[in-house]
């Protein structure tokens, strides 16, 4: 299963990608979700959340990339909250 979660967000991608950081993360958040670690979106980065009635989310940053046409960070699940398995 894919996830692709969409926000929009008054600014160019390379501006956006380049502010990628805790306090934009948080903002992305749906309500009631907590961010607990953000380690960053680059390759060996840890990012931990608390979903509300879901639980813990912890995953890593597998890979990441950038190309003139878009910005790219891709996480694999480390501690998923149910029903996700990976």
């Amino acid at each position: 299963m894919n996830i692709t979660l969409r926000s929009k967000v008054n600014a160019d991608l390379k501006t956006v990608y380049s502010r990628f950081d805790a306090n934009l993360f948080r903002y992305l958040l749906p309500p009631g979700a907590q961010l607990i670690k953000f380690g960053g979106s680059q390759k060996g980065d840890i990012v931990h959340l608390k979903l509300p009635l879901a639980g813990e989310w912890i995953s890593e940053i597998t890979e990441d990339g950038q190309t003139e046409d878009y910005c790219y960070f891709i996480d694999k699940g480390r501690t998923l909250p149910f029903p996700l398995k990976t």
